[in-house]
């Protein structure tokens, strides 16, 4: 089960609000990675179910504005600003299986962006501290 062109496009505008070009960091972001190339490599050795599961999620992250920003449009029609403010809410929405949607998708982009060579030296690199919390739920923006 491969994906459409349509399904490529909403994957690729997903990815991108999800992992964004990151210069402070100097990490690489998602519109520099093959989005495309990866997902259909990866659909070609997954079993179709994961595939169909992960079209829904890309379907449901496209229409999220309606769901968690009240406004009558698709993912791809805002700015990036608001398209993380959208998947962010949609992260911790209180229905469980949207919240899962959305981290399944961070899942399988986070497989790609940090197998990017320049990603990946920076981020085994760089020494972190064991638990580093970066924004709490309850300040949603």
């Amino acid at each position: 089960m491969k994906f459409t062109p349509g399904e490529l496009r909403s994957a690729r505008i997903t990815c991108e609000a999800i992992f964004p070009q990151d210069d402070v960091a100097e990490l690489v972001g998602a519109e520099h990675l093959e989005v495309e190339n990866f997902l259909n490599d990866l659909a070609s050795q997954v079993p179709w179910r994961a595939v169909l599961a992960l079209k829904i999620a890309f379907l449901v992250c496209m229409v999220s504005p309606l769901l968690t920003l009240g406004r009558f449009a698709t993912l791809g029609s805002l700015t990036p600003e608001h398209r993380e403010k959208a998947l962010y809410k949609l992260l911790y929405h209180p229905n469980y299986f949207l919240r899962q949607l959305v981290a399944v998708i961070k899942g399988v982009a986070a497989l790609l962006y940090s197998a990017h060579p320049a990603n990946r030296t920076r981020i085994v690199d760089t020494p972190r501290p064991l638990l580093q919390l970066i924004r709490s739920p309850s300040r949603v923006p």
